[in-house]
């Protein structure tokens, strides 16, 4: 067997194992980059203050009562 065709199973071989770790059809070396939290959209937050408003607007009712 030539050096060659060493080299050829060699990267066969790490292409292959490669092909056992990917998440949803990403490599293995794009996971990382893309698994970061993302960030919150207007929106949502726009609905996490008017959640925290009500709570609070909700609390001080019962304890005026």
């Amino acid at each position: 067997m030539s050096t060659t065709d060493k080299l050829r199973n060699i990267m066969n071989r790490l292409r292959h194992q490669e092909n056992q770790y990917r998440l949803t059809g990403e490599s293995v070396k794009c996971y990382r980059s893309n698994n970061k939290k993302k960030k919150l959209g207007l929106i949502d937050k726009l609905i996490l203050l008017f959640g925290v408003l009500f709570v609070f607007y909700f609390i001080t009712i019962v304890i005026k009562s």
